[in-house]
């Protein structure tokens, strides 16, 4: 049986995996929230 390929590169399932722009900023002078509605 073969596998079937993923639609995603592993460097973009590697940088969903383990975000670099993510979190926390000292002085922010804004905030949002995003999800699914």
């Amino acid at each position: 049986m073969s596998r079937i390929p993923l639609p995603y590169s592993p460097k973009v399932l590697e940088l969903f995996r383990n975000p670099k722009n993510a979190g926390a900023m000292e002085d922010a002078t804004v905030s949002a929230t995003a999800g699914s509605p």
